[in-house]
C-alpha cells in the first residue's frame, strides 16, 4: 500500500515539473523569429480574405445624383461632307489667262451660306489644284503674322465660311503665304500685290500720347498718311514728336497695338506657288480642287 501511495506521488510531481517547464519555455517565445512567407524586399503582401468580394462598392447618394456627360458629337462622315462641300466651295479662274506668274492667280472660295453641318474652319493645307494637264499643286501653308520676325510661323491654313484664298503662280513679295491683317496696308508703300492689299490701317494720329505734343507736332501726326510710313520728318521737330512717330507709324508698331483687336484678322488669304512659268492656259483649261482624301470638290472650265 505504501509502494502505490509513493509511486501516485512520485507521477503527479512529475507532470508538474513537465508542465512548469513548458509554460516557461512558451513565454520567453522562440529564440529566432521565422521568416515573413509575404515578405519581398522588404514589403508585406496584403492578406486577402477567402470571402474577398470583387463587387464594387455602391455609389453614395452624391454620386447617383451626379449626371452622365453628355454623349460626343458625331462628326460628319467623309463622303458625306464631300457632298455638302460641293455645293459650298467654289474655284474661280480669275486672271488664269495672264501669262505672268506673278499676276496669274485663281481664288478658292468657301460660302458664308453653307449649313450648319460643315465646319465653320476647313484645313485645306493639305488640299491641291490641277490643270487639265494632270499638274497638281499642294496649297501649304501660311503664316498670320508676315513680316515680323517674332511672331513669324506657318500654320495650317484654315478658310473659314465666307473665306478666300487667292492661289497665285508666282513668288511672294514677303517670302511666304500669309493672312490678311488690317495692318498689311503698309506693305503696299514698297511691294506690289496681285491682287491688290485694300484694308484700313489704324492712323497714328488715333494712337494715344498726344497729350504733350506742342501744336507743331500734333499738326504734323493729324497729317500723317495711314498705312505709310513718312520718308522724312522736318527738322523743326523735337525729339519727342520725332520719337511718337518712329513709335506708331509703321507695320510692326500697328500690330504690336492691334494684335488684340477683334477685327485684326481678316478672312482672306494670299499663297503663293513659286512656279517661274504660268500654269494655266490662256487658252483653255480646267481647275479641279481637291481634298486631302484625293477627291475632287470643286473645279472650274473655261475656254
Amino acid at each position: 500500500m505504501e509502494n502505490a501511495t509513493f509511486i501516485v506521488v512520485i507521477f503527479i510531481v512529475g507532470i508538474l515539473a513537465i508542465a512548469s517547464f513548458t509554460q516557461g519555455d512558451l513565454s520567453r517565445g522562440p529564440k529566432t523569429t521565422p521568416p515573413n512567407p509575404n515578405a519581398e524586399f522588404g514589403v508585406v503582401h496584403e492578406k486577402r480574405s477567402f470571402f474577398f468580394s470583387s463587387t464594387p462598392p455602391t455609389p453614395s447618394s452624391k454620386d447617383s445624383n451626379k449626371k452622365p456627360p453628355p454623349p460626343a458629337p458625331t462628326p460628319t462622315p467623309a463622303p458625306e461632307l464631300e457632298d455638302i462641300l460641293h455645293k459650298y466651295v467654289k474655284v474661280s479662274m480669275r486672271s488664269a489667262r495672264s501669262n505672268k506668274p506673278d499676276k496669274e492667280y485663281i481664288d478658292v472660295s468657301y460660302s458664308s451660306g453653307a449649313p450648319k453641318e460643315a465646319p465653320e474652319l476647313l484645313n485645306v493645307s493639305q488640299w491641291t489644284i490641277s490643270n487639265s494637264r494632270g499638274e497638281s499643286y499642294a496649297l501649304g501653308t501660311a503664316t498670320n503674322l508676315p513680316g515680323v520676325s517674332r511672331y513669324q510661323n506657318q500654320d495650317q491654313l484654315l478658310l473659314k465660311k465666307g473665306g478666300t484664298i487667292h492661289v497665285i503662280t508666282g513668288q511672294s513679295p514677303l517670302g511666304a503665304n500669309f493672312r490678311l491683317n488690317k495692318c498689311e496696308q503698309y506693305f503696299n508703300q514698297y511691294h506690289t500685290f496681285v491682287p491688290g492689299i485694300s484694308t484700313s490701317c489704324p492712323a497714328p494720329s488715333k494712337e494715344p500720347g498726344q497729350e504733350l505734343f506742342t501744336d507743331r507736332c500734333y499738326t504734323f501726326v493729324r497729317g500723317l498718311n495711314s498705312c505709310k510710313i513718312p520718308s522724312s520728318l522736318p527738322l523743326n521737330l523735337d525729339n519727342a514728336c520725332r520719337e511718337y512717330i518712329n513709335s506708331n507709324a509703321s507695320y510692326s508698331a500697328c500690330v504690336d497695338h492691334h494684335k488684340y483687336d477683334s477685327d485684326f484678322y481678316k478672312n482672306e488669304w494670299w499663297v503663293y506657288l513659286n512656279r517661274p512659268q504660268q500654269i494655266w492656259s490662256d487658252v483653255r483649261d480646267t481647275i479641279i480642287l481637291r481634298n486631302e482624301r484625293g477627291t475632287a470638290i470643286a473645279s472650274q472650265s473655261y475656254q
